[in-house]
This record gives structure tokens, C-alpha cells and sequence, in this order.
């Protein structure tokens, strides 16, 4: 329903955190809470989130980290954003006691996981459970090649050091009301509560969606000033990118990180991007460290990709078998998949015609917020 702009404008927005405001959080995990519909519909197949994201909810400890934006008028609430996070132990982080001054903190950096979101929350989900003892365990089970390598972290009981953001969303009739800013702003806030040392965040670049075709280590050296595909000054990508390489992205999901520019990069407080999303963290002091090829990933059936994306994956993956002389590619036996780029991706899909099973993974970015 439409708000009325003088509502918005005489109310007031607070933040406040699940444990302060239990009832809020409640109202977050029901089904028809309008913010579940600001995500793209594919996001549904993320199996990660499909196993971890509703612990988020379970445990007191996480529930501080849980954020809720309302706007008040006349004693009435209503829900405006949201943002979740998850706190975490990092072992690298520990070894230089979280200093973000050192010569190492850098190298420190570059150590969070290439499985980005999937990874840091699985492994802030078991070390929650692993810290609390209770009796809501997890069997231990990794679901992406990342996590896999990330599993010998899951049974530390070490306190958490760090802070990853997960996730913000905020109405867009309410989207220049600087409820975003608001959100970050409570998530560095939780972390400097905790004696956390850093907010880390596997952003979703939004407008990427708009250019699938381009690689994500490109598109993170546009610039505003010049905008869009014109790259940085001058045609080339802002220094504050240029340490990422450019490997090719093709849709699959074995690809590796890219280490960004991070601390010390005197031109990064200059570069202005040209992503929105990554913009509006970037002046709220972020800097870039490396991309996540393997950030989410993503699976479901033609029907699936069908009902998220409105693209008839089967026909068309039909359609291009027909000028091949096969399914299979030398050697070995291999499947060759089909490759699509579905409405809201931001890189192409592989589908697997012999399996019927579509898979993507998304590419994202690690920022870290100094919280010095």
C-alpha cells in the first residue's frame, strides 16, 4: 500500500536489535513479511540458506545480531528494513590479536573464504552451536566445495572477533530515507558492542544483474564519474580496482577469488563506484578485498528456474543440444552444460540437461568496515 510522504516525513525510524524487540524478529519469519519479496525469486534454491539462515533466529546469541528498522507515527509501527549478520571466530584475525593497523592485516584480509556468503554463514551457524552445548545441533554436513575446506572452523569455541553482514533489506517506498545507511551503521554498532574488530560483507553488487556478461573484476573498476561500461578514468579501471585479475566469468562454479585493493590504497577514497550498492558502503568508509566467485550457490530444476525466472530452460536447452553432435564432451565423458543467463543473475547458469538440474553461483564481493 502506498504511504503517504507526509507520514514518512513526520515519523521516526529506529533501529533496534532482535533481543531488544523479540516481537519484531517474529515478525521478520512470517511468511507474508513484505521483505521477503525484495530478493530475487531464485535465491529460493540457495541450499546454504535453505539449512542455515532460520538458526539465525534460534539463539539469543544471534538474536543480538538480527536488526529490525520501524518507523513510529502516532504510536503506530511499521516495518521499513531489516538486516541480518552473524558474528564468527577467525583464526587468522586472532593471530595478529585483530590488530587493523599492523603490515598484516591485509594478508589477514584476504584469507576470508572464496564460498563468501555460503561459507562465513555455515560457519558462524556451527560455531554458535559449537559454543552454546545445547541441544540444537547440526550434523555437520558441507554443501559446497569451500565448505568442505572451511569444516575444520565449524567446532572452534573460541569467542567470535568478527562480524560478517548477511543481508539488508529495505522497502523501496522507503529507500531514500537513508534506512540502509541506518542498518550498516547498527551492524558496526552490534560489532563494536560484542569487542568484535571488524564488519566484514559478501556484498550482492545490484546493477551487476544488468551486465551478467561482464566480469565481476571489471565491473567493480567502473566508475560513477564515468559511468557504466566506459570503465575508470580514461577508459580503465579506477586504481581502486586494479589489483583484481579478469579471469573470464562462464557460469560454473569452480572459479577463485580475486584479491581487491583493500587498507592503504590512497586512490580507493577517491574511486567513486559505479554500482549503487557498493557505492553507498563505500562512503560509509568501506573498502574492497577480493572477490568470492563462490559466494551462494544456487540449484533447482528447469521447473524451478521456470518459476523463479520465467525462462523455459528445458526448451531452450533442447534447442541448443539440437547443434551438437552430442551431450558429452571429450575427455572423459563429461557433460557439457548448457549456459543461460536468467532474469536477476548476475553471471550466467549452467543447466545439465541429463539431470535436469540448473546450477549458478553467484559471484560477490568482500568489503570489510574498519570499526577503528
Amino acid at each position: 500500500m502506498p504511504v503517504d510522504e507526509d507520514t514518512k516525513d513526520r515519523g521516526t525510524i529506529t533501529v533496534f536489535t532482535g533481543a531488544q524487540r523479540p516481537d519484531l524478529l517474529a515478525l521478520l519469519q512470517k511468511e507474508d513479511c513484505p521483505l521477503i519479496f525484495m530478493w530475487p525469486e531464485f535465491l529460493d534454491g540457495a541450499i546454504t540458506t535453505q539449512r542455515y539462515f532460520n538458526r539465525l533466529f534460534d539463539f539469543p546469541q544471534l538474536a543480538k545480531c538480527q536488526l529490525v528498522a520501524v518507523h513510529t507515527l502516532d504510536g503506530t509501527e511499521t516495518i521499513v528494513g531489516n538486516g541480518n549478520c552473524i558474528p564468527f571466530f577467525w583464526r587468522e584475525l586472532a593471530g595478529i590479536r585483530g590488530d587493523s593497523k599492523g603490515s598484516d592485516f591485509a594478508r589477514v584480509l584476504r584469507t576470508l573464504p572464496d564460498g563468501g556468503f555460503d561459507t562465513i554463514l555455515a560457519r558462524g551457524v556451527h560455531q554458535v552451536i559449537a559454543r552454546e552445548d545445547t541441544n540444537k545441533k547440526l550434523e555437520p554436513v558441507a554443501l559446497t566445495h569451500d565448505q568442505v575446506k572451511d569444516m575444520d572452523s565449524w567446532t572452534l569455541t573460541e569467542p567470535p572477533n568478527a562480524l560478517s553482514a548477511l543481508a539488508i533489506a529495505v522497502l523501496p517506498a522507503w529507500r531514500s530515507y537513508n534506512v540502509a545507511e541506518m542498518l550498516i551503521k547498527a551492524m558496526e554498532e552490534v560489532a563494536l558492542a560484542q569487542n568484535l574488530a571488524i564488519l566484514v560483507v559478501p556484498l550482492r553488487p545490484t546493477r551487476k544483474a544488468d551486465f551478467p556478461h561482464v566480469d565481476l573484476a571489471e565491473y567493480l573498476g567502473w566508475s560513477k564519474q564515468t559511468g557504466g561500461q566506459n570503465g575508470g578514468q580514461n577508459g580503465k579501471p579506477s586504481t581502486a580496482a586494479t589489483e583484481l585479475t579478469t579471469s573470464r566469468e562462464t557460469g560454473g562454479c569452480n572459479g577463485s577469488s580475486e584479491t581487491a585493493s583493500a587498507a592503504g590504497n590512497e586512490d580507493s577514497a577517491a574511486f567513486i563506484p559505479f554500482d549503487p550498492w557498493l557505492r553507498k558502503h563505500v562512503r560509509l568508509g568501506a573498502r574492497m578485498i577480493k572477490i568470492a566467485r563462490q559466494s551462494m550457490y544456487i540449484r533447482g530444476s528447469a521447473a524451478e528456474w521456470k518459476n523463479w525466472c520465467d525462462l523455459d530452460v528445458r526448451q531452450q536447452a533442447e534447442k541448443a543440444m539440437k547443434q551438437r553432435k552430442s551431450v558429452w564432451v571429450e575427455p572423459g565423458d563429461t557433460e557439457a552444460p548448457v549456459i543461460f543467463t536468467p532474469r536477476g543473475c548476475l553471471a550466467p547458469m549452467q543447466y545439465y540437461p541429463s539431470r535436469d538440474v540448473g546450477e549458478y553461483c553467484e559471484p560477490n564481493v568482500w568489503l570489510f568496515h574498519s570499526l577503528d
